[in-house]
């Protein structure tokens, strides 16, 4: 899938802000949005591990169709290829917001337990790969029920640029998938996959990235072998 892409980008100074979240002025954020979204649609090809690769791939029937409490069996080629293309946006858009406000994407300690206890209790199946996929799915629905809520806040540290932030982020990376090269709406209804699917999409690929800084090393010599 080309995403449309706008060709101008340029640096831009980085705004201060605490060690949890990094405030853009509300002028600045559009700029700061598109300049970004650039940026991330240029490496929409970069390669990844095969156990993100593996992940990002099966998004859809794994996460938007069980969401849509459908069988995952069920869903089209088409489908995939919208799901997995959103995911990795999400994916991408968290390793260049950190990048973007240079400050590290540093491993969390509580997601690191919380992840652990998941794979030790088989939450979301016996092996690392569906209990990773299923802690970013619940760290996204997390972000949007509760994000404020202690427990909450602690599994998502750091927050980089803030919620308000992260939604004009998956607007931007939508907002490419809806529309072609030649700026004309692309048919979603008749791939049978919605705006509320590629938000669903892109919010688990970047929880999963967040998943991936804070791995514990035996889950990370697991998924090497997938």
């Amino acid at each position: 899938m080309t995403l449309f892409r706008r060709r101008h980008k340029q640096s831009f100074p980085v705004v201060e802000g605490t060690d949890l979240v990094v405030a853009v002025p509300d002028e600045q954020a559009t700029v700061w949005i598109g300049r970004m979204g650039n940026d991330v649609a240029t490496r929409i090809d970069d390669t990844t591990a095969n156990w993100l690769r593996v992940a990002l791939i099966t998004t859809f029937p794994n996460i938007v169709m069980r969401a849509r409490e459908e069988d995952p069996d069920l869903a089209t080629d088409e489908q995939a290829r919208y799901g997995n293309t959103a995911a990795k946006l999400g994916y991408l858009w968290r390793i260049a917001e950190f990048e973007y406000i240079n400050q590290p994407e540093a491993p969390n300690d509580a997601l690191r337990a919380y992840l652990l206890e998941n794979h030790t209790e088989a939450v979301f199946g016996a092996d690392w790969f569906p209990n990773v996929c299923g802690t970013a799915a619940a760290l996204r629905a997390m972000s949007i029920d509760a994000p404020d809520a202690q427990e909450t806040a602690v599994l998502l540290d750091p927050v980089g640029l803030g919620s308000d932030m992260h939604a004009k982020m998956c607007e931007d990376s939508v907002g490419r998938l809806v529309m072609d090269d030649d700026d004309r709406e692309r048919d979603l209804d008749g791939a049978g996959v919605t705006v509320g699917d590629l938000v669903v999409s892109w919010g688990f690929g970047y929880y999963l990235r967040v998943c991936e800084k804070s791995l514990p090393g035996e889950a990370i010599a697991a998924l090497a072998e997938m």
